[in-house]
């Protein structure tokens, strides 16, 4: 992933920054009641989204320094703990609220037949993985976390609902703003629509050394070793003070 090549872009294309804003004013307005049930997961980012959150953080270099820890920490946990999305602040805030990507914007307009249906893709991939670091590293996921479901949030006051098809054409048109990333191969076709956080992870080491730090921290957190986790927390905030310097 070339990222300093990928800002240049879209410093440099107005016309991104411009079709980006065009996708998320036509999702309808709502009354949010703040109850945070719905920002417990790391949810799928375009890197389109991801280098516009990125140039966010860059105007508000406080924001990174304040929540790279938790960053950290949700990456290397959030399979074996439910935590609150790291951008969420002490005071129930979202911390990047100006720049949050697709998925935290369209969440409550939904019916909740369609809420439903993502809901059995989600669990489908949690099982995947669960397998995966039983199989490969010996480590057995919580059922609990496997199986979280964010509730289908009634309390959300929408504009208007809308329709899996109309959330559907927004992706689309997010998929398009990242082949020019592809295009000039600051991205890879494998890397289209990671979470927000794996993004993050991404941008300051390789994803194999990720998911090496990702196994040994599950790995410290089911023996109990708090101070080996804790130094594998601080590497890795370290690390992502960094992507303020870019």
């Amino acid at each position: 992933m070339n990222l300093q090549k990928s800002i240049a872009i879209i410093s440099e294309s107005q016309d991104i920054t411009e079709r980006l804003d065009q996708v998320y004013e036509q999702v309808p307005s709502g009354d949010c009641k703040g109850c945070l049930r719905c920002c417990t997961e790391s949810v799928n980012t375009f890197f389109v989204e991801y280098v516009h959150i990125l140039s966010f953080l860059q105007s508000n270099p406080q924001v990174l320094q304040e929540h790279a820890y938790k960053i950290s920490r949700f990456f290397l946990l959030e399979m074996v703990e439910e935590m609150y999305c790291p951008f969420v602040r002490e005071d129930r805030l979202c911390a990047i609220y100006d720049a949050r990507p697709l998925p935290c914007r369209v969440f409550g307009h939904l019916t909740e037949k369609d809420y439903q249906h993502n809901y059995e893709r989600v669990l489908a991939g949690n099982e995947a993985l669960a397998a995966y670091y039983k199989e490969e590293h010996g480590l057995v996921l919580p059922r609990a976390i496997i199986e979280r479901k964010i509730p289908y949030c009634r309390d959300f006051v929408s504009e208007q609902k809308i329709t899996i098809d109309d959330r559907d054409d927004w992706v689309d048109l997010l998929f398009s703003l990242d082949s020019k990333f592809l295009m000039n191969e600051c991205i890879g076709f494998e890397d289209v629509n990671q979470s927000l956080i794996t993004w993050f992870m991404k941008s300051v080491m390789s994803i194999e050394e990720a998911g090496n730090y990702r196994v040994q921290a599950m790995q410290y957190h089911q023996s109990g070793d708090h101070d080996a986790l804790e130094k594998l927390i601080n590497a890795i905030e370290k690390k992502l003070f960094k992507l303020n310097e870019i």
